[in-house]
């Protein structure tokens, strides 16, 4: 089963990038740093994610509350929501919603996205299919997604993601469709096979 996002926070600290020395030692350089993501996984891990620009550089993975580093964790990284978490967040720190030097605020990870996209945050998982009828009416038939014009099954899919990132199929889009449209929380189909919905006119 997919993991709920909505506890999962977000803080973030700069550090200075370290230099091996010809002497094997390492040192800081204080002139070039690293913005470090800090994404506190309730299943008992922090992530660890730099980035520079859009370009996440390193991920690290820390285990909490006793919790062990095992091969099952590292297969269940959620790498693009990582992603996308880390950089929005310093997105939002460089718009002024964070402090820009050292340790900033722990925030919920769906308010930097938003705050740093100006869309909604993405959903990962399969929605309550209430909150799934909502969406999918206050959805345009042809909404602009990225500058270009597309349709709403194709923007909801965005929208949703798998725990790994990546967009849930159209098929998934069309199955949460039909079980909104069954219950009553959307209108039925008027063109397409939708229209052939048991009760239908």
């Amino acid at each position: 089963m997919a993991p709920s996002y909505e506890r999962w926070t977000v803080s973030g600290y700069v550090r200075p990038v370290m230099d091996q020395l010809p002497s094997g030692e390492w040192w800081p350089d204080r002139d070039r740093i690293e913005r470090v993501a800090v994404i506190s996984d309730p299943r008992g891990w922090l992530w660890e994610v730099v980035v520079d620009g859009e370009r996440v550089e390193a991920i690290t993975l820390r285990p909490i509350a006793g919790r062990r580093i095992d091969q099952r964790a590292l297969k269940a990284a959620p790498l693009g929501y990582l992603s996308d978490a880390a950089v929005s967040f310093w997105k939002s720190v460089d718009a002024g919603l964070g402090d820009r030097g050292g340790a900033v605020n722990v925030t919920p990870v769906t308010e930097v996205m938003e705050a740093a996209s100006g869309e909604v945050a993405q959903v990962f998982g399969k929605p309550p299919i209430e909150d799934f009828a909502r969406e999918w009416a206050g959805t345009p038939k042809n909404p602009i997604v990225a500058g270009r014009q597309t349709t709403r099954r194709e923007a909801l899919r965005q929208r949703y993601r798998r725990p790994d990132g990546t967009p849930v199929s159209l098929a998934t889009i069309d199955a949460w469709t039909r079980e909104a449209r069954a219950l009553g929380l959307i209108e039925r189909a008027t063109t397409g096979r939708g229209n052939k919905t048991p009760g239908a006119k």
